[in-house]
């Protein structure tokens, strides 16, 4: 029997394969992408700053800031040099004393250290100051935690608890960005 009569169309031919012209893969003939691409391993990679002016800069996302809900931050990192003249600021979403949230940093004593904003134009530290010694050429991997209900923070150094503070208020959430480095 008779399905119908074609006009113009013609056969196509679906060939499966790999269609991102960056997967080593790449299949110049492919006309369905099969979701087999496979990328280069590119090596082992980490930022370096100078402690001066190198920073990485994340523009602002309710999910980073305090402000009612419950936050984790992670960062894994490296100091050449842990006997500082002033704070060195490792990830934190401020940039003046008028805009802020929270901070961790490594202070002139080589303790992790965490601040936030207690009152308008405030830091708060609440004793926020890890108890382990940063030994230079390290690896250090550090989480905090905030818990709205309990108003509690938790530091945490290469996965034992190193510091926990109650809060005597909420984290704020400004509209500032969160920067790596500054």
């Amino acid at each position: 029997g008779n399905h119908g009569a074609i006009y113009g169309a013609t056969w196509v031919e679906n060939i499966y394969g790999c269609m991102d012209e960056l997967a080593i893969n790449f299949d110049t003939e492919a006309n369905i992408n099969d979701g087999s691409c496979e990328y280069p391993d590119n090596g082992d990679y980490s930022w370096s700053f100078d402690g001066v002016d190198d920073y990485v800069n994340i523009p602002d996302a309710d999910m980073l800031s305090g402000g009612g809900k419950n936050l984790s931050v992670e960062v894994k990192f490296n100091c050449s040099d842990v006997d500082l003249q002033s704070d060195q600021h490792i990830i934190g979403k401020s940039f003046s004393q008028s805009n802020k949230d929270w901070l961790l940093k490594i202070s002139p004593n080589s303790l992790l250290g965490f601040e936030y904003e207690s009152a308008a134009n405030n830091w708060g530290v609440e004793n926020g100051y890890a108890v382990t010694l940063l030994e230079p050429n390290l690896d250090y991997n550090t989480v905090f935690t905030y818990q709205f209900d309990t108003k509690e923070i938790i530091l945490y150094l290469n996965g034992n608890i190193n510091g926990n503070w109650i809060l005597p208020t909420d984290l704020p959430n400004t509209t500032e960005d969160v920067s790596i480095g500054r």
